[in-house]
């Protein structure tokens, strides 16, 4: 199900899930113009939750033949929802959006740079010509990772790196729009 955590700490139940339904979701991202919630499915799914239209599923995932994976997801200031990880078709991770009208989600962008898997993103789009795409990822060396995608590129900006071997991993990312 989808909770809404009100001010005072108590959760209000949005929506609610059907046993019958295989979705399994493990993102949330909102698009703060409309306040739609969009919900990613780990292995490509997706759905939006509005007060206006309630809970829609908007791509069933099909779990014996995955055309994407990930664990997170964005809106653009763009309008357009957005996902980092593998997409299975190109057979490559990269940047996907989602196209409503084709019920798909569409490469973006992808990399060439191999050994790390991207977790979470954010998208700074505050110049409509210039998206960035910003991932959290881990590397396989069990480092933590920032990189910086540039819409149109096909590449990936290694910007940051930790120290050690800290088996953590980014749960979230932001962008600072108000900088």
């Amino acid at each position: 199900g989808l909770l809404k955590l009100a001010w005072d700490g108590h959760p209000e139940r949005l929506a609610t899930g059907d046993a019958e339904t295989e979705f399994a979701a493990i993102g949330l991202a909102n698009d703060p113009v409309t306040g739609t919630i969009g919900i990613f499915d780990v292995y490509g799914g997706f759905a939006t939750y509005n007060a206006a239209d309630g809970f829609e599923f908007q791509l069933m995932p099909d779990f014996a033949n995955p055309t994407a994976y990930t664990v997170s997801g964005a809106h653009g200031d763009d309008g357009v929802w957005y996902v980092p990880g593998f997409d299975y078709t190109a057979g490559t991770y990269g940047i996907l959006g989602y196209d409503p009208e084709g019920k798909q989600w569409i490469l973006q962008d992808s990399w060439s740079e191999t050994g790390w898997d991207p977790w979470m993103m954010t998208v700074d789009a505050d110049d409509l010509d210039r998206v960035e795409f910003y991932v959290a990822a881990s590397s396989q060396s069990a480092h933590q990772t920032l990189w910086r995608v540039i819409h149109g590129t096909n590449n990936a900006e290694h910007l940051w790196e930790s120290e050690g071997t800290d088996f953590g991993a980014f749960y979230g990312i932001v962008s600072n729009m108000y900088e």
